[in-house]
C-alpha cells in the first residue's frame, strides 16, 4: 500500500526494526505512487533493515533521474540502515535505485543501471580516442 505516514514526534527504529517503502511503478515515468514516512526527526539503528516493494503487478521502466522521498525528517537524520548505505544502489524489476541520505531525508533515485554507465563510459572514451587520431599530422 502507497501513501504517508506522519508522526508528529522523533522515531528510533531500532536494531531489530524493519521500514518497508513500498512503490508502484505501473506505467513506467514517475510511477503510480510511494509511501513515505514522515516524522520530527529519524534515529537509525546500524543493524535496522530498510525493504523496498514494487507493488505493480508488472514493474514499469521509471523515467532515469525519478526521486522518491522515502523518508522525511525536518528535525534529521542519523544513522543508515544495515543493508542501505548512503549512495548504495540495489535493482527491483527494470530500475536500479540510489540511496541517497541528506541531513533530513533519504531519497531514491531512478539510474541507468551500472552496466549502461559502462557502456557510456566506454563510448566516452572511445570518441576521444578517434578525435585524438584525427588530430594527428600525417
Amino acid at each position: 500500500m502507497s501513501g504517508t505516514l506522519t508522526i508528529g514526534d522523533a522515531l528510533t527504529l531500532n536494531s531489530d526494526a524493519e521500514y518497508v517503502f513500498n512503490l508502484d511503478s505501473t506505467g513506467g515515468g514517475a510511477g503510480n505512487g510511494s509511501s513515505e514516512l514522515i516524522a520530527a526527526s529519524v534515529s537509525l539503528d546500524a543493524a535496522s533493515q530498510f525493504t523496498f516493494n514494487d507493488l505493480a503487478a508488472t514493474p514499469g521502466t521509471l523515467t532515469n533521474g525519478t526521486e522518491f522521498t522515502s523518508i522525511n525528517a525536518p528535525g534529521g537524520i542519523t544513522g543508515t540502515f544495515e543493508n542501505l548505505p548512503n549512495d548504495s544502489l540495489f535493482t527491483s524489476g527494470p530500475n536500479t535505485y540510489e540511496a541517497t541520505y541528506s541531513t533530513d531525508e533519504l531519497t531514491l533515485i531512478v539510474v541507468p543501471e551500472p552496466a549502461t554507465w559502462g557502456m557510456i563510459v566506454s563510448g566516452l572514451g572511445m570518441l576521444i580516442g578517434i578525435g585524438k587520431l584525427r588530430k594527428r599530422p600525417m
